[in-house]
């Protein structure tokens, strides 16, 4: 069985900011409470409460909870496609 490693990038909100993170995973998918304990995990130094940080197999709902509570929210996630020669796609190269 081969794992083949996939990327996503995270949209999001955070104490009123846009940001964005690119997290790479070996599922196909990447639920939105998985990408909220990313991001948990990347503001954890920012997080008022910190030590209450639920683990990464509490309920979903719970997570995501306590992201919005600590301003983390309008998570947006979406998989970046490589190009398939692991180039950069056509339209960005310059002739």
């Amino acid at each position: 069985m081969t794992t083949r490693e996939h990327k996503f990038e995270i949209n999001y909100i955070f104490r009123n900011d846009p940001m964005a993170s690119v997290i790479d995973a070996e599922d196909e998918t990447l639920p939105q409470h998985l990408a909220a304990y990313h991001l948990l995990q990347v503001h954890r130094g920012d997080l008022p409460d910190a030590g209450a940080m639920p683990t990464a197999d509490a309920r979903p709902e719970d997570i995501l909870h306590f992201a919005e509570a600590n301003q983390i929210h309008d998570i947006r996630v979406s998989k970046v496609h490589a190009h398939p020669d692991g180039e950069t796609p056509g339209h960005y190269q310059q002739p």
